[in-house]
């Protein structure tokens, strides 16, 4: 099957985080910004599980958190 035009000029590289801790931690912002606590909080767990530090520096500071009130 023939690449498609541009495939080429990308074959065998990828961004550092693109499909896996940075695509999840960028939805859990989305949520986040229209009001989806719980949708933000789950998309912050996989990207700290997956050793993102900015997710769970966002987790320890929503409500709800361990040692919060």
């Amino acid at each position: 099957m023939p690449a498609r035009e541009g495939e080429a000029a990308f074959a065998g590289r990828s961004v550092r985080g693109s499909g896996t801790f940075l695509a999840s931690y960028n939805l859990g912002v989305f949520y986040q910004v229209f009001g989806n606590a719980a949708g933000a909080r789950a998309c912050f767990e996989v990207a700290a599980a997956q050793g993102y530090d900015p997710a769970a520096a966002l987790l320890e500071k929503m409500p709800g958190a361990p040692g919060k009130t």
